[in-house]
């Protein structure tokens, strides 16, 4: 176990360890994603990075499941497993379960947004990092490339308690 999961366990906190999308047949382990520091338009900035891996990345420095704030993930969609490949075919209303050590957390789709990444300026990009921003309220999101042949845009899906 890495020493972030630790600490948030032995504060007694629950961290995620497994997705499961029914609609989708999607159950994937869940693991840290990795969060670098790059340059774009010759500023540094962090960026997080999908696992290398068929699993599901929990960005660290969101939210715990079942406390109030934006919990996030990113995933692949035509590289490394393709967790989030069928994302694109989510509707609202579907079910996201997520399993901590404790147990259970059901989150329903109530938004999917697609915007271009690419061929955009910095200020555009941090726009739209809004959605992986902190929030007030409880709520996952879940963000890949799209489309599966050139990964252009993002696609984000937000569910709620």
């Amino acid at each position: 176990m890495s020493p972030l999961l630790e600490k948030i366990n032995a504060a007694g906190k629950e961290f995620p360890v497994w997705m499961i999308v029914p609609s989708i047949k999607l159950s994937a382990p869940v693991v840290p994603a990795t969060l670098r520091k790059v340059i774009m338009d010759g500023k540094t900035v962090d960026m997080w990075f999908a696992p290398d891996m068929e699993a599901a990345g929990w960005h660290t420095s969101s939210a715990l499941p079942g406390e109030k704030g934006n919990l996030v993930f990113s995933g692949h969609n035509n590289d490394f497993g393709q967790v989030f490949s069928q994302l694109i075919d989510l509707k609202q209303g579907d079910i996201i379960q997520l399993i901590t050590q404790k147990g259970f957390h059901t989150y329903r789709v109530s938004n999917k947004v697609l915007f271009q990444e690419v061929e955009i300026d910095l200020s555009q990009r941090m726009e739209n990092a809004r959605w992986i921003s902190p929030s007030s309220d409880e709520r996952i999101t879940l963000v890949t490339c799209w489309p599966y042949d050139s990964n252009t845009h993002r696609l984000v899906i937000v569910a709620a308690p």
